[in-house]
């Protein structure tokens, strides 16, 4: 699977700090070579091809579209929802 950050990911990844950017990269190419990523995601009710992936304390939102995965949204878990 090819892997897309949107710039607003970006953003959100560069006010996180170095170790959990590492950590958060090495999940991202982990579930880019999985075969089918959704088996360790979950659906986020009332979006179509979106889900949700924990990585530690944070949660990666992305969508699936053309076996391409498309990082949409970065934060810590008890606030993604109030941001995305």
């Amino acid at each position: 699977m090819d892997i897309r950050i949107v710039k607003q990911a970006e953003k959100q990844l560069v006010r996180i700090t170095k170790k959990e950017q590492e950590r958060i990269a090495e999940k991202i190419r982990w579930l880019a070579k999985q075969e089918n990523p959704l088996l360790f995601s979950k659906p986020i009710k009332g979006f179509e091809h979106t889900y949700r992936f924990r990585v530690g304390k944070y949660r990666l939102i992305f969508r699936l579209e053309n076996k391409i995965i498309y990082i949409v949204h970065i934060d810590k878990r008890d606030s993604v929802y109030k941001t995305f």
